[in-house]
């Protein structure tokens, strides 16, 4: 049999009851959604000074790498948001304080991750459609696709029986964000 133990003091102020275990950070971004050239805004609290490295990473690389001081209380660090970030930046922050101190009894080595949309609007499709309002079995129709501005996209085309998807109760996704 096993178990796991956890040992310290996570908690040093009342409103990070996020903490899942002793050497894990909450911080957070000022917003939940940013767009392509806005500027993002890490707040990361510190129990007494110490360094702090954030990394913005997306699912295959690490775009930004920062090493900063931090300072006891609330720490403010921006980035700003690039198209590589799209459609996720994970903010990584790794909090060390210097070895050896006794102001505090939070662990050396803190971390935390936070997840942060990033939208860019040049992603954007918005597909014209022209064809009859309604279509008859075994008939033959036409359909025009295109893109408002004249981008290239890729598009499929699924023809399904409204009777079929009332029975499912199938609400038709926004394509954007089922598939970016």
């Amino acid at each position: 049999s096993g178990d796991f133990f956890y040992a310290g003091y996570p908690w040093y102020e009342s409103g990070n009851s996020n903490r899942k275990e002793a050497a894990m950070m909450a911080f957070s971004s000022s917003k939940q959604k940013y767009e392509v050239g806005e500027t993002i805004e890490l707040n990361v609290p510190a129990g007494e000074s110490g360094r702090v490295l954030i990394t913005m990473e997306t699912g295959t690389k690490v775009i930004n790498s920062v090493w900063d001081n931090a300072s006891k209380g609330d720490n403010t660090f921006t980035f700003e948001a690039t198209p590589d970030m799209a459609p996720t930046v994970y903010a990584h922050v790794s909090l060390i304080q210097p070895h050896a101190q006794t102001d505090n009894d939070l662990p050396i080595r803190m971390y935390g991750v936070v997840p942060i949309a990033i939208e860019n609007p040049k992603t954007i499709l918005k597909p014209t459609l022209k064809m009859a309002d309604e279509l008859k079995p075994e008939q033959t129709f036409t359909v025009e696709i295109g893109e408002e501005k004249g981008q290239d996209m890729a598009y499929t085309i699924a023809v399904v029986d409204d009777g079929l998807l009332d029975l499912t109760n199938f609400k038709t996704p926004n394509p954007h964000d089922a598939f970016y």
